[in-house]
């Protein structure tokens, strides 16, 4: 059954993922145990058919630790009487540390996954077929959610594409992260493209990444297409700088297309967006001031997860901050969010855990190149990472989920010769694009493993 198993993980955990996304990102009041539920099936099943070796454990332990000990700074008010006086909502402590568990499971349920050769094109050729699914979705969703059962799903009438989820932003860092992290799988495969099937499989990846790019236009979300913008310069300038002319040709053919395709179709919205920065500036800096002013008078222990809308209405004792902010439900910044739930202590020991990632990325990168398929995972997940200083990204359970799944398949990823001992087993089955290569694939190159 594991022998089974083994081949299928990547699609499965993608799946998951995707599902969860598909159903409003599982930001409702029962999305963080719901996600928690969702992404046990698939961590248990990775552990069952591919259970990692004890090097593996010894490695994950700091970062777990560490996110382990944050969630209890978090909850320590609640412990200790005197310290719990600006705890907003205790009654919501057990969900949100479901969503903390959830977030872990997905970092591991990536680590674990990443250690057997080929997981990360693999995953990332699954996570593109089914955003290609969740964008045709959307497309429905826009005017049919009405008639459908799911209270999760609501139709959006407006100008802005939000596929199956509710906050336009959210829904442009998602397809953005997608696009960059499909971009060089696309031009980091070093196969023989004179292969008809392999040339096929190319051009379905090329499809999909026009098709999640221009989802992220049609948001019409300035901090992923900007994040999409900056980051489609990097991996342009990554590709001059090593004289890959094939992969740079090629990434400049599709940043082309969806600057046309933005030109022709939606130069009307997003110049409107454009014109309203210097208003929607101002009071995004007043929100942050006006928050961070809230943060200072619990700077130690902050107000508990989940307590922000109720936080928010405390403080609202002016007439104009009141108008501006009462519809707020985040601060709309990762750190200032982080600070108002668990305070200074919770902000440290989370920025800890994601300085010891980071290492890991950077070590994993500088021995793999500019040239493979994780650096544009990498630039995706940096596209997220500033959206969510400015917006709701990482607030979404889904996103946060799959975006700390593909930093953990980053820090963890196997390369020849330093595998961390897990066993895995053989190389995972191709996913859906190289699968319509057939045999040409057993070439193997560098991009894939």
């Amino acid at each position: 059954m594991r022998t089974a198993v083994r081949p299928r993980l990547p699609a499965i955990a993608a799946l998951a993922l995707s599902l969860a996304i598909a159903f409003d990102g599982l930001n409702g009041p029962a999305g963080k145990p719901i996600l928690f539920l969702l992404l046990s099936v698939p961590f248990g099943l990775l552990l069952f058919a591919a259970p990692p070796s004890l090097p593996v454990w010894r490695a994950l332990a700091p970062i777990v630790a560490l996110a382990v000990v944050a969630q209890i700074w978090m909850a320590l008010p609640l412990w200790v009487p005197p310290l719990g006086a600006n705890y907003a909502r205790p009654d919501l402590l057990l969900r949100e540390l479901l969503g903390a568990a959830a977030l872990l499971v997905a970092f591991c349920m990536g680590a674990v996954l990443a250690l057997r050769r080929q997981a990360l094109a693999s995953t990332i050729d699954w996570l593109l077929a089914f955003a290609c699914a969740n964008a045709l979705l959307g497309v429905v969703l826009r005017d049919q959610a009405g008639a459908l059962p799911s209270h999760l799903w609501q139709a959006h009438g407006g100008v802005r594409f939000a596929g199956t989820m509710s906050n336009s932003n959210v829904t442009g860092a998602y397809f953005a992260m997608l696009a960059l992290a499909g971009l060089t799988r696309v031009t980091g495969d070093s196969a023989d493209w004179r292969e008809p099937l392999v040339r096929a499989a190319m051009i379905a990846r090329c499809m999909a990444v026009l098709l999640c790019a221009s989802a992220c236009l049609v948001t019409a979300s300035r901090s992923a297409n900007t994040c999409l913008g900056l980051g489609l310069t990097v991996i342009l300038l990554a590709g001059a700088r090593r004289r890959d002319r094939r992969g740079t040709v090629l990434a400049v053919v599709l940043s082309a297309a969806v600057l046309t395709a933005a030109w022709i179709g939606l130069a009307d919205l997003l110049q409107l967006r454009l014109n309203r920065v210097g208003g929607d500036g101002l009071a995004r800096m007043t929100m942050w001031q006006h928050y961070l002013g809230v943060s200072l008078r619990s700077i130690w222990f902050g107000y508990g997860a989940g307590g922000f809308a109720t936080v928010s209405a405390r403080s609202l004792s002016d007439p104009f901050i009141a108008q501006l902010l009462w519809t707020v439900n985040a601060p709309h910044n990762l750190f200032l969010g982080l600070l108002l739930e668990g305070g200074i202590g919770y902000l440290l020991l989370l920025a800890a855990a994601a300085a010891l990632v980071a290492r890991r990325v950077l070590t994993n990168l500088r021995h793999e190149g500019l040239h493979d398929i994780a650096s544009g995972v990498f630039v995706g997940i940096l596209a997220v990472f500033g959206c969510a200083m400015v917006d709701i990204a990482l607030d979404v359970p889904a996103l946060a989920a799959l975006t700390l799944f593909l930093a953990g398949m980053l820090a963890f990823r196997a390369r020849d010769g330093l595998r961390l001992g897990s066993s895995a087993g053989p190389d995972l089955a191709p996913a859906p694009a190289e699968a319509l290569a057939g045999s040409a694939y057993r070439r193997g190159s560098p991009a894939r493993r």
